[in-house]
């Protein structure tokens, strides 16, 4: 019969604390290799290239010295399609990154891919991330009692939870 005395009961506590700090520093490390993830696009025929980086924001626009006869209006619409673009491959590289570091962690690795297919959906339907719809804001008081503000949230919201 196993012991339960307060030596026993010392140990499991040490041991579920190492474990604790084991996976904070796991998702710490995560955390940091996420930092280093960028995703680019591309539009007008390879014209305008956009990078991003994992929060989608744009870090780089790189565009030709001559433009083939692209109006103001055009160009803008080329611009915000390729960042579109470079935000839509975000999700399969966090979520890539993800499953290699923390594959048993399945629940913020499914929660993490609904958020950026919701964040940065697919315009050209090629991602690997599945989209699911948006959730529509609450419009009445009605609303509010199924409206799940959590859905707009990860695990990289707070990392310094674990």
């Amino acid at each position: 019969m196993p012991s339960t005395g307060p030596a026993d009961m010392e140990r499991q506590i040490d041991e579920w604390a190492t474990q604790v700090r084991a996976k904070a520093e796991t998702y710490q490390r995560l955390n940091t290799e996420m930092d280093s993830i960028t995703g680019t696009g591309e539009a007008a025929g390879g014209d305008v290239r956009v990078t991003v980086n994992r929060a989608g924001v744009v870090t780089a626009l790189e565009l030709p010295e001559q433009l083939s006869g692209m109006r103001g209006p055009t160009l803008s619409g080329e611009i915000m399609r390729a960042i579109q673009r470079a935000q839509a491959t975000l999700g399969d590289k966090v979520v890539g990154l993800m499953r290699e570091r923390v594959p048993e962690d399945t629940a913020s690795i499914a929660t993490t891919a609904d958020a950026y297919a919701r964040q940065f959906p697919d315009v050209d339907g090629e991602s690997d991330t599945p989209a699911t719809p948006t959730p529509k804001p609450p419009t009445t008081t009605d609303d509010l009692d199924s409206f799940d503000a959590n859905a707009f949230r990860t695990v990289f919201d707070n990392p310094d939870q674990f």
